[in-house]
Formats: C-alpha cells, sequence, structure tokens
C-alpha cells in the first residue's frame, strides 16, 4: 500500500495540529544544527530576521501601551488625590 501525498486526516486520536507541532518541533531541534554547519539558504535566513523584526516591533508596541497605560493610571491616581490644605503649621 503506496503511502499518500498528503497527511493523514484529523482524528480523535490525532488531532491535525498534532503534525505541525511535531514538524516545528523537529525544525527547532534540527535548524540549530543546520545553520551552525552553514547548511541554511538566505531566503531562510532572510525570513528569520523578518520574523525576528516583526517580533521585536509587537515587542515595542507592546511596551510602549503598558507604558501609555501606567502614565494614564498615574494621572488618574493623582486627580483622585485630594488638595493640599490651605491651613498648614498651624
Amino acid at each position: 500500500m503506496a503511502t499518500p501525498d498528503r497527511p493523514a486526516e484529523p482524528t480523535p486520536a490525532r488531532p491535525a495540529h498534532t503534525d505541525s507541532a511535531l514538524e516545528s518541533l523537529g525544525k527547532a531541534i534540527t535548524d540549530p544544527l543546520r545553520e551552525s554547519a552553514g547548511d541554511v539558504d538566505e531566503a531562510t535566513r532572510q525570513a528569520r530576521a523578518r520574523a525576528q523584526d516583526r517580533a521585536d516591533a509587537e515587542a515595542a508596541r507592546e511596551a510602549e501601551a503598558e507604558a501609555l497605560e501606567r502614565a494614564e493610571e498615574d494621572r488618574a491616581r493623582v486627580r483622585t488625590q485630594p488638595p493640599p490644605s490651605p491651613v498648614t503649621g498651624r
């Protein structure tokens, strides 16, 4: 019996994401080894660089959003504090 050209159909015992998760794990293990041996093509290097750039940009956006949120919380906290007493030192 010949093996099919496409992956097996997902079943309850074999969810669809399992194959891709295993493939990702395999790549995570083998890619650094291939790369250290100089066995990675330029397109792969460029794709990784683009992915890293996207991840860096997303992290910067998240950090900026968190900083804005903290600043807004600080401003709200300052507004809720009572004004200083006009009578001091008596």
